[in-house]
């Protein structure tokens, strides 16, 4: 009897560690992206896909027209897809000067890290886009849209 409850622990000992050399590894998918306008340009932009997260990179704003920009009071930047016709916000910032200013359009676009921040079939939309809103200083409005360049790496 002993020996019987031994061989049995035994056999639940072996399966048990059968069970944990069968783990799933999780694939990660890496996108990189781009879109330039006749006023600016957004770069380095990236999208890491896995399992247990995605990151959202906006990358770089660089402002080509820089006299275009020089008395802006407020911005907004927003990065979507579009399906269906519907708009699919991923990602959204706004600058407000409160001084009576202006506000530097130059720069890191930021970054958002989560679950379910992206569509998993980022293959098939071929329509990522950027849009910049800006108000200046006279409260006149602008808005720039831009469609990126989605590279997978």
């Amino acid at each position: 009897m002993k020996r019987f409850i031994a061989l049995f622990l035994s056999l639940i000992f072996v399966l048990a560690l059968a069970g944990c050399n069968n783990t799933k590894e999780s694939e990660t998918l890496t996108y990189s992206f781009r879109g330039e306008h006749e006023y600016f340009a957004v770069s380095n932009g990236s999208i890491i896909l896995n399992d247990d997260e995605e990151a959202f990179n906006g990358g770089n704003l660089e402002i080509t027209q820089s006299a275009l920009f020089e008395d802006v009071k407020s911005f907004s930047t927003s990065f979507y897809t579009t399906i269906n016709d519907e708009r699919h916000i991923i990602m959204s910032n706004s600058v407000v000067d409160q001084t009576d200013g202006s506000v530097n359009v130059n720069g890191e676009l930021g970054k958002i890290v989560g679950v379910d921040i992206i569509s998993k079939e980022i293959e098939s939309i071929d329509n990522l886009w950027f849009e910049l809103r800006t108000t200046d200083v006279d409260g006149e409005e602008n808005t720039y849209q831009i469609q990126l360049t989605l590279n997978k790496q």
